[in-house]
């Protein structure tokens, strides 16, 4: 995946990402913030582009930079407009769990999403105010069978 963008007062701005799905050619997405619409290369359709909307990769940072922003309390909701799969926009819906100690990191943030649909399986973020709020675990559906973690080990190693 590859996502190329700009910074302005909504914040982070994708204007192209392109995922290149295992076995098959690379896909090519046009987000036009200026026209307010959304390109899919080597298709007709297009969408319009809400205000704030982010890819799969953009997210990360901005959900970091929302977080960064609000005083967190349990049982609030960070809402981010999201580029889906299958030429749509999906409104990922994150509960703030609570504030958590994870090992070797520290303090971290824990937010939850519940699961869309069969592909956009439930997941859950951890971030990190000590780390400028970027996610240091991510949980997406079950590990053990179809899903994925990825996560930071310890943040102090290596110094």
């Amino acid at each position: 995946m590859e996502s190329v963008g700009a910074l302005n007062a909504e914040g982070l701005v994708p204007q192209r990402f392109e995922r290149a799905p295992e076995s098959r050619r690379a896909e090519v997405t046009r987000l036009d913030a200026a026209r307010a619409h959304i390109e899919f290369d080597g298709s007709a359709d297009t969408l319009e582009r809400p205000a704030g909307l982010q890819d799969r990769l953009s997210w990360w940072l901005q959900i970091a930079a929302i977080a960064g922003a609000r005083e967190l309390q349990a049982g609030m909701h960070i809402e981010i407009e999201m580029l889906g799969l299958h030429h749509d926009v999906l409104r990922w819906d994150f509960e703030v769990v609570g504030p958590e100690t994870l090992d070797g990191i520290g303090a971290s943030w824990h937010l939850r999403r519940a699961a869309i649909d069969s592909v956009e399986r439930a997941m859950d973020v951890w971030l990190a105010p000590e780390h400028h709020w970027l996610p240091v675990r991510l949980v997406m559906g079950d590990p053990a069978t179809k899903g994925s973690a990825l996560w930071l080990d310890d943040v102090n190693e290596g110094r």
